[in-house]
């Protein structure tokens, strides 16, 4: 969750998140209000676009970070989030209780000790934990930017394309450090950092427990000195080998769960 200081910038995003929600009619915009637990503005109110501003306003701020969990949840809405924007929003929400921090250096020489081909064995299942994180199939067009583009017969060349043509197809033409630095993952949030290790040795991702181990080893090595340790935890019930995040020292925090 977010703290105060930050509901401003919160409510801001939310402001992005919710405004395509005045292209639908105004039944289905009633509709769309109850399922997000947005308060119910009238018809009568004013203009679509006037009842979804109301209707933001008048979620007081220490509901907006469940709103916006509600809103990043939408799988089938008719206005789905834009990569980039689900991106933001949920920085915010992951930054209270953020373990401590991983310094760029660390970042950079953890991973320079990964061999990338180990942890891609499974295209479609690394894949899917790069979706969830980051923002892979970008440019971050409009429907009719997009649109656009299609007619013309082009398509932009996408972070995901140039995944799968060098480190799938092509596995030696970049290390792990090269993909870190295509995904953003040095200029990082801790919190979202910590999420794609925990990912990278989860049973969801690396199906061989001995290279679930090797791996964790290979990244605690380099996160001990921060007071950060992947630890095997067995909750999550896939795999002896699901692992979160946590400190070493002090009160052992654990991070929250992947998204």
């Amino acid at each position: 969750m977010v703290g105060s200081s930050d509901r401003s910038a919160l409510r801001a995003l939310l402001d992005t998140a919710v405004a395509p929600l005045s292209n639908l009619t105004h039944t289905v915009l009633s509709h769309a209000f109850e399922r997000l637990g947005m308060p119910a503005i009238p018809e009568d109110a004013g203009s679509k676009r006037v009842r979804v501003e109301q209707s933001l306003q008048q979620v007081p701020d220490a509901e907006l970070p469940r709103l916006a969990q509600r809103v990043l949840q939408q799988q089938d809405f008719p206005f789905p989030v834009r990569p980039s924007l689900r991106h933001r929003l949920e920085d915010l929400l992951w930054e209270e209780g953020a373990l401590p921090g991983i310094p760029k250096k660390t970042r950079r020489e953890l991973a320079r000790a990964l061999y990338l081909p180990e942890l891609t064995q499974h295209h479609d299942r690394f894949l899917q934990l790069l979706d969830r994180l980051w923002v892979i199939e970008g440019p971050d067009l409009s429907f009719n930017e997009l649109s656009a583009l299609l007619l013309n017969g082009t398509r932009p060349v996408t972070l995901k394309d140039l995944i799968e043509k060098h480190v799938f197809r092509n596995e030696k033409d970049w290390s792990a450090e090269q993909l870190f630095e295509s995904l953003g993952a040095f200029e990082a949030g801790n919190a979202r950092f910590a999420r794609f290790l925990e990912g990278l040795v989860s049973a969801d991702v690396l199906l061989d427990e001995h290279l679930q181990e090797k791996t964790a080893n290979t990244i605690n090595d380099h996160l001990r000195a921060h007071g950060i340790e992947l630890r095997q935890t067995g909750s999550d019930g896939c795999s002896p080998w699901c692992r979160r995040v946590c400190t070493s020292t002090g009160s052992r925090r654990t991070s929250s769960s992947l998204p």
